[in-house]
């Protein structure tokens, strides 16, 4: 897969991941986005790991309120 299909499909991860996310009940829902909050704060990765985990965690969170919004 090229890199211009990745870069496509990203966007649709996020959200199949966000729709699961936000038929979730509010305390797993937290629970599964504190492991990218977590990888987020651990020093001992590098700082593009870091930055990743904060990219996919605030791509979640904005997309899993526009979905709950939404129902």
């Amino acid at each position: 897969m090229s890199k211009r299909q990745t870069a496509r499909k990203q966007p649709d991860l996020f959200h199949a991941e966000a729709e699961r996310l936000a038929g979730l009940p509010a305390r797993q829902r937290k629970e599964a986005l504190d492991v990218h909050r977590r990888i987020a704060d651990d020093p001992q990765l590098s700082e593009a790991t870091r930055e990743h985990a904060r990219t996919v965690t605030d791509a979640l969170e904005k997309l899993i309120a526009e979905i709950r919004t939404k129902r």
